[in-house]
């Protein structure tokens, strides 16, 4: 509305990637300072759109090695249909007031469907009625369509009739992409289409489709949590510790060739105490530290220690690298 795309650009196509910040109490999964990737949609009220959209996370996710992540979709229908199926909703939500949390208590009158997908309320609510149920036949003639460009395109997702979004202006499809070992806060990726927030915000009638996707998340589903956070463009974090007055020139040539093999290096200060350089290595969260002993460095070998696990083994230098790259694709 602020470039006056609504009056000339027809269709448009726009991503954003960057920094984002929350005000919510952090935790697992949920920086204070977050990455994320967005796309969005304007125009086209096609559920080829829905099907664009999808297909390009699946590619995104894809491209960067992201196995078998799971997409689930539903339809909250719109502005025809939705009101009568949100005073059904209601009227049930009412008769299980006494058993609601404090959330879904206040969430009836404001967004009751946001009772449905509640970590609390969610699971005992599974008599509520469904929005696909009471959908309009425009809603299910959308929603019959992108299931069939989706099998076409053989796109893999399931069907989620608890999944909703809170926010008045989405209509129809609404999806989210998931990935195990993320615990609670497993989605990567999700959205839905907005047909209605345009005109909301004094607009014309814009029909449009987005997402948003985390990236620390896809870190962490790529990478596993000890890696999160740890990476240089997806490289693991390997610290070369010293250990002897003489180990400083071939600890510098062992950072250089880890750095030259793709891997984010560093290496600690020889006037610093190897326990004082261990904890360094810690607090920049390596994954591995290479020790380079006066008594190993003899030997033509280093220690090579596992953060993660605590184990170490004495390595030849002349193999550490092909060492790390194995390990680091077992990880992957």
């Amino acid at each position: 509305l602020e470039q006056g795309w609504d009056k000339t650009a027809g269709l448009k196509k726009l991503f954003y990637a960057g920094p984002m910040f929350r005000a919510e109490r952090p935790q697992a999964g949920r920086y204070r300072e977050f990455w994320q990737i967005g796309a969005e949609y304007f125009g086209n009220p096609s559920p080829q759109a829905d099907a664009d959209m999808l297909l390009l996370i699946r590619d995104v996710l894809g491209a960067y090695g992201l196995k078998e992540p799971k997409f689930f979709l539903n339809s909250i229908g719109c502005a025809a249909c939705r009101p009568a199926y949100r005073k059904i909703l209601v009227d049930f939500l009412a008769q299980e007031a006494e058993g609601l949390c404090e959330d879904c208590r206040r969430r009836m009158d404001r967004n009751p469907l946001r009772a449905l997908d509640c970590k609390v309320d969610g699971p005992r609510l599974s008599g509520a009625p469904k929005m696909a149920d009471h959908l309009c036949e425009d809603c299910r003639a959308h929603e019959r369509e992108l299931d069939e460009l989706l099998s076409s395109a053989k796109f893999v997702f399931e069907k989620s009739p608890r999944l909703v979004r809170g926010l008045d202006y989405y209509t129809r499809t609404v999806f989210e992409v998931t990935a195990p070992g993320l615990g609670a806060q497993d989605a990567l990726a999700a959205g839905g289409r907005y047909d209605l927030l345009v005109k909301m915000l004094g607009g014309p009638d814009v029909p449009a489709i987005g997402f948003a996707l985390g990236m620390d998340r896809v870190a962490r589903a790529r990478y596993g949590e000890a890696l999160a956070g740890d990476a240089v463009d997806g490289s693991p974090r390997v610290f070369v510790a010293l250990a002897g007055g003489g180990t400083g020139k071939a600890g510098f040539q062992v950072l250089q060739d880890l750095r030259e093999a793709g891997f984010a290096a560093e290496i600690g200060a020889p006037d610093r105490s190897l326990k004082a350089q261990m904890r360094w290595a810690d607090s920049w969260k390596a994954l591995w530290v290479v020790i380079i002993g006066e008594t190993e460095l003899a030997r033509g070998g280093a220690v090579l220690r596992n953060l993660k696990d605590s184990t170490q083994e004495e390595v030849p230098l002349s193999g550490l690298l092909a060492k790390l790259h194995s390990i680091k694709d077992n990880i992957s």
